[in-house]
């Protein structure tokens, strides 16, 4: 999903009239936000119910961290407002790129699925 939502992002903050910009940044939520269920069904199924709580609270400061890049980029921007959309394609697709390299990494740890065993209504 990060990485599907590079192309609409780049697209939402280049786009020449409002409406393309608001329909490219929908897609863009649909694919780009796909990855919470899945973080949260791995997270819990990978720690211990004692430690649930715990593991919930720090991956919600952890996402937290998101909320500093408007002060990043204002930093980075070069004090004309025509290069707000250059900076917020290139931070913002470069975080979607590093998470989605994340993503594939954490996935090379993700436990096999069991085989399903046959069932009458299989044969």
């Amino acid at each position: 999903g990060s990485l599907l939502a590079v192309p609409f992002w780049i697209g939402t903050v280049q786009a020449d009239t409002f409406e393309a910009s608001i329909s490219l940044l929908f897609a863009e939520y649909i694919v780009a936000e796909c990855w919470f269920g899945p973080a949260l069904a791995s997270l819990y199924k990978g720690v211990p119910k004692e430690y649930q709580g715990t593991a919930q609270g720090l991956f919600t400061v952890l996402t937290a961290v998101g909320n500093v890049m408007p002060l990043v980029i204002g930093n980075l921007q070069s004090g004309d407002s025509s290069s707000l959309p250059s900076v917020l394609a290139w931070t913002v697709s470069g975080a979607y790129v590093l998470s989605g390299l994340g993503f594939l990494a954490a996935s090379a740890y993700l436990p096999e699925p069991e085989p399903k065993a046959a069932t009458e209504a299989d044969v």
